[in-house]
């Protein structure tokens, strides 16, 4: 019998590990680890497209919501620290295509 693994679940998954794992470990004062670990996450959120707008996505509103939750958790875990450790982020803030969480609106659109 085969079992088809959704990959898509399977990297989004692995973002939110990423970053659970990496606030642990800046909670233990190991920085170099978590950061290194938040770099994985934006990475593979970056891959999935957790930066950009999924209102063209054929998913729920809940899968919606979530997406846009998980990408701002790992942005914000990335910016503090980046700022700890004094390092720079990941990425460029002007790559992002995404309501902030808490908008409603998309230029002046539901």
């Amino acid at each position: 019998m085969l079992y088809i693994i959704d990959h898509t679940y399977t990297q989004f998954a692995h973002v939110q590990c990423f970053a659970l794992l990496s606030t642990f470990l800046a909670s233990l004062n190991r920085l170099p680890q978590a950061w290194l670990l938040v770099g994985q996450a934006i990475r593979t959120a970056q891959d999935l497209g957790l930066h950009r707008s999924p209102r063209p996505l054929n998913i729920s509103k809940v899968e919606k919501e979530l997406r846009r939750k998980v990408w701002w958790c790992v942005y914000g875990l990335d910016r503090c620290l980046s700022i700890r450790k004094s390092g720079q982020a990941k990425f460029c803030t002007a790559q992002i295509n995404f309501l902030r969480i808490g908008e409603t609106t998309w230029n002046g659109r539901q």
